[in-house]
């Protein structure tokens, strides 16, 4: 049995998501009550803490969108939809993050926001890991599509999966200012990658977890950590964001985070 579902994943990657989907919706109605009970309104969120940041944060979303549709009307490669970029984009506005690291890339959305905010700021860097779809031609040339061409001198990214890209890029940097997960959705890789991570994570290090209502990985986390926290629904999702020292106040970010040394 278990080698007829991984024949399925491998030869109809697109099938298999779809029919997953209607499994792990099953699973997760708990963790989804869960997050629908805690939700908060994100524009209310946003305009509280900057509204020249919101303002900007919707000009950028509004043209980023019209473009992104023309660019993946012409693609063939699907690679489901994006996360929530529009509270990326203001949240690495306000903060000024010199290292962001994300995982899952698949057309750019996030990453392009994370790449445009890096940009307009004139400073910072962002490590993606990321994994083609297997037996899919051109999976590995649409990772990241939407990325414009003029953001990717900020841009280090890894297609060999979290298992490997995370330990490398681990290696490689000193800190993290912003984590942002998107990859696998399961409760176990969603807590490999913490593992691995979490030592360089510092008290004003963002954290954000998409798709939280498929476990009850962010649940159990915040409760660990015992840390204040913030969920919001991004079209029919759930988005976790909290701050590594425990205390959700973006007051505290009113000037760039100085790189060690």
């Amino acid at each position: 049995m278990k080698f007829f579902i991984k024949l399925i994943k491998y030869l109809f990657p697109k099938t298999f998501e779809l029919l997953d989907q209607k499994r792990v919706r099953f699973k997760m109605r708990k963790p989804l009550k869960w997050a629908s009970n805690n939700c908060s309104d994100t524009e209310k969120f946003m305009k509280n803490i900057d509204i020249k940041i919101f303002n900007e944060t919707n000009e950028f979303k509004k043209k980023f969108e019209s473009k992104a549709e023309r660019i993946l009307s012409k693609s063939k490669v699907w690679q489901g939809g994006g996360g929530a970029y529009d509270l990326i984009y203001f949240l690495v506005m306000k903060t000024k993050p010199f290292v962001v690291l994300e995982t899952g890339v698949a057309s750019g959305f996030s990453t392009n926001a994370i790449l445009t905010a890096l940009k307009n700021l004139s400073f910072g860097q962002l490590y993606s890991s990321d994994l083609p779809y297997p037996n899919t031609e051109g999976s590995k040339e649409a990772i990241g599509i939407l990325v414009e061409e003029e953001n990717k001198k900020n841009w280090t990214l890894c297609i060999d999966g979290d298992k490997k890209c995370l330990k490398k890029i681990n290696d490689n940097i000193k800190r993290i200012d912003i984590f942002h997960y998107d990859s696998d959705k399961s409760y176990e890789s969603r807590k490999f990658a913490w593992d691995i991570l979490n030592s360089k994570f510092e008290k004003n290090t963002i954290i954000i977890y998409d798709d939280i209502h498929n476990n009850f990985h962010f649940r159990d986390l915040v409760k660990q950590l015992k840390v204040e926290y913030k969920v919001f629904k991004f079209e029919n999702k759930y988005v976790g964001i909290f701050v590594y020292g425990g205390k959700l106040d973006f007051n505290y970010f009113f000037s760039p985070m100085l790189p060690d040394g």
